[in-house]
């Protein structure tokens, strides 16, 4: 005769077999990224849209309501006036270039990203020196 479970005493949790058990339901802790990786991906993403080098992008991270806020400072290539093939303005080269970096930031980070601000420092020169 089997023994029935004590009425005092909740029922025991029953686990599923191990081979019913999908991979989600077998994980375990948590991960997170650090805010200067955070900040070097955003460099690397802005440098390679604007076309400079990630050195010269200046990152801050901050937080709005839950999603993240990139602020970039960044200077701009500049080509001779007298150039064949002139860039586009400074402020629609800027523009543009934020919902790139807010897109490519979050395909590679899977990070909300609410707002992308560019504040344009400088400028350099196509071949990447700083004007005297």
């Amino acid at each position: 005769m089997k023994a029935l479970p004590d009425p005092g005493l909740p029922p025991r949790p029953q686990r599923p077999p191990a081979s019913t058990a999908r991979p989600a339901d077998r994980r375990t802790g948590h991960t997170r990224v650090a805010t200067e990786a955070l900040s070097s991906i955003a460099q690397g993403v802005a440098g390679e849209v604007l076309g400079i080098p990630p050195s010269e992008v200046r990152v801050v991270l901050n937080d709005e309501f839950g999603s993240l806020v990139l602020t970039l400072s960044v200077p701009l290539p500049l080509r001779p006036l007298a150039a064949p093939q002139p860039l586009a303005p400074v402020w629609e080269r800027a523009r543009d270039a934020r919902a790139t970096v807010r897109e490519r930031f979050t395909a590679l980070t899977g990070t909300h990203v609410g707002r992308v601000d560019v504040r344009v420092t400088g400028i350099l020169l196509e071949a990447g020196r700083r004007p005297a």
